[in-house]
C-alpha cells in the first residue's frame, strides 16, 4: 500500500488511517497481550512439558512429538478461514476462537483426572489437543492482517523484534518456573497444576487485543476473500514469492529438528525432567537474546543477509549438537544449554526477517489469503519434521547405532548430522530469495520527492 503525505490540517493523521496514538496503543495491547497469552500455548504444545506429560502418560515417542507437529501442521486451516470468514469480522473471530482454545486447555487439565493413566488417556489429550490447536490456527488467520494497519512499514522489522523479545522474555520465565516446579520425577498432577495457573493469563489476552483499532475501510477489512482464485494465480506467477516461500519451507523443514526432538534426545542422554525442561528452555532464551538485535539487523542489512546468517548457524549448531552426543552426560548437561541457545537465537532471526518479507510482499487485495498460504507452506514443512523422526524412532531398535570406523552414531546423531548437512545445501539457494531493506527505500523515495 502506497503511504500518502499526511495533511498539515491533521498532523494526527496516520498513513494508514489510524493516527500515531492508535498505532502506539495498538502495538503496546499487541506486545502485552501475546506476553500473558502464549506462554500457555508453547508449554502445552512447543515445549519440554507437553512432550514429557505425553511420556509420564504411556505415550509413544510418535504421540510425544505429535503436539509439536499438532500446532504448525494445522496451519493449513488458514486458508479455507480466510477464504470463508469476511475479512471485516476477522479480528472478532480471532477474539472467539483464541476463547475457545483455553476451554479445550482447560480440558486437557481435568483428562487425567477423570480417567485411568494409559493409551486411551493420551488419545483423548491429543484429540483436545488437536481441536485447540486448530482453534489457535483458525483464529491467527487474521493476526498479522490486524497488525498491518497497526505498525507503520518503516517500523515493522524493530516491531516485531520487540513483540517477540517480549513474549519470549515471559515465556521463559514461566517455563523456568515450571520446570522448577515439576521436579526430578513429577506426578501428573504437577502437569496439570502447571497447565491449570496458566488458564487465567491465557484468556487475559483477549482483553488487551481487542483494544488494537482495525480500519473497517482497509484492505484487511474488505471482504475479497471470494477471489481467492485469482488471488493464487497471481501468488503463484511470482517468482519473488514462490523463491522465499520454498527456500523458507526447506529451512524451517531441517531446523525442526532441533525443536522438540531434542526433549527426547536428552532424555535419552539421562536428563532428568527438571533438567530437560531447563535445558530446553535456552532455545527461548537464545530467541530472547535474538528479537533484541534482529529486528533493527533485518531493517539494515536485509532480510536475504539475515536469513543466510540465520541458515549457516542452524548447520553448525546441528554438528555441535552431535559431538556434544559424544561426551560424557556431565559434560553434556554443561554444553547443550549452549547449543540449544545458539539454536533459538538463529530461528528467532530467521523468524523477524521471513516476518519483515512477507509483509513488504504482501499485496494491497487479498492480503489474508497470501499470508495464510505462505505461512500454511512454511508451517505445515515444519510440522513434517517431529513426524518423520517420531516414526523413524518408533521404527528403530533402541540400541541402533551407525558406525563409521571407530565412530559410532545414535539415530539422532545421524538425524541431527544430515540436517546439518542439507541445510549447508539449502544455503546456495538464498541467493533466488528477493532482498529488502526498508532503510534505503525510504531514502531513495525521498530523493524521488
Amino acid at each position: 500500500m502506497q503511504i500518502s503525505p499526511v495533511l498539515p490540517q491533521a498532523p494526527e493523521e496516520s498513513s494508514e488511517g489510524l493516527t500515531p496514538k492508535q498505532q502506539r496503543s495498538g502495538m503496546r495491547a499487541a506486545y502485552i497481550g501475546q506476553a500473558v497469552g502464549l506462554p500457555l500455548v508453547h508449554v502445552l504444545f512447543t515445549s519440554a512439558i507437553g512432550t514429557l506429560l505425553i511420556k509420564r502418560l504411556g505415550g509413544s515417542d510418535l504421540q510425544s512429538l505429535l503436539l509439536g507437529s499438532l500446532l504448525t501442521g494445522l496451519y493449513f486451516l488458514q486458508l479455507p478461514t480466510s477464504i470463508l470468514v469476511p475479512a471485516r469480522w476477522g479480528k472478532s473471530f480471532m477474539l472467539r476462537t483464541w476463547m475457545a482454545c483455553g476451554v479445550l486447555i482447560a480440558g486437557i487439565a481435568l483428562v487425567p483426572s477423570l480417567m485411568e493413566t494409559g493409551p486411551a488417556t493420551v488419545w483423548v489429550i491429543l484429540v483436545l489437543a488437536a481441536g485447540a490447536a486448530g482453534l489457535t490456527m483458525a483464529g491467527s488467520t487474521f493476526w498479522f492482517p490486524v497488525l498491518h494497519d497497526v505498525v507503520p512499514a518503516e517500523q515493522r522489522g524493530r516491531f516485531f523484534g520487540r513483540l517477540r523479545a517480549i513474549w519470549t522474555a515471559s515465556v521463559l520465565g514461566l517455563t523456568l518456573a515450571a520446570g522448577a516446579a515439576l521436579g526430578t520425577d513429577p506426578e501428573i498432577w504437577q502437569f496439570q497444576l502447571v497447565l491449570a495457573a496458566l488458564l487465567p493469563l491465557y484468556w487475559m489476552r483477549n482483553v488487551f487485543l481487542a483494544r488494537i483499532a482495525t480500519i473497517p475501510g482497509s484492505p484487511s477489512g474488505q471482504d475479497d476473500h471470494r477471489e481467492w482464485k485469482s488471488h493464487l494465480r497471481s501468488l503463484l506467477g511470482q517468482r519473488d514469492v514462490l523463491a522465499f516461500v520454498g527456500y523458507s519451507a526447506g529451512v524451517l523443514f531441517l531446523a525442526a529438528f532441533l525443536a522438540l526432538p531434542m526433549v527426547l534426545y536428552m532424555k535419552r542422554m539421562g536428563f532428568t525432567p527438571r533438567d530437560n525442561v531447563i535445558v530446553f528452555s535456552f532455545t527461548q532464551a537464545g530467541m530472547m537474546l535474538a528479537y533484541l538485535l534482529a529486528g533493527t539487523l533485518t531493517d539494515r542489512v536485509g532480510t536475504r543477509r539475515v536469513l543466510g546468517m540465520t541458515n549457516l548457524g542452524l548447520s553448525l549448531v546441528c554438528f555441535w549438537i552431535v559431538a556434544i552426543g559424544r561426551t560424557p552426560p556431565s559434560i553434556a548437561k554443561f554444553l547443550m544449554p549452549m547449543a540449544m541457545l545458539g539454536s533459538g537465537s538463529m530461528v528467532a532471526m530467521m523468524g523477524v526477517a521471513s516476518s519483515a518479507q512477507l509483509f513488504h510482499m504482501a499485496p494491497q487485495h487479498g492480503r489474508a489469503f497470501f499470508m495464510c498460504f505462505c505461512t500454511v507452506v512454511t508451517g505445515t514443512a515444519a510440522a513434517a519434521s517431529p513426524l518423520l523422526i517420531g516414526v523413524i524412532l518408533d521404527a528403530m531398535p533402541a540400541e541402533w547405532a551407525w558406525s563409521i570406523g571407530a565412530l559410532e552414531l545414535d539415530i539422532f546423531q545421524v538425524l541431527i548430522g544430515a540436517a546439518g548437512v542439507a541445510l549447508l545445501g539449502m544455503l546456495g539457494l538464498v541467493r533466488f530469495v528477493r532482498d529488502f531493506r526498508p532503510h534505503p527505500d525510504r531514502a531513495e523515495s525521498g530523493r524521488q520527492q
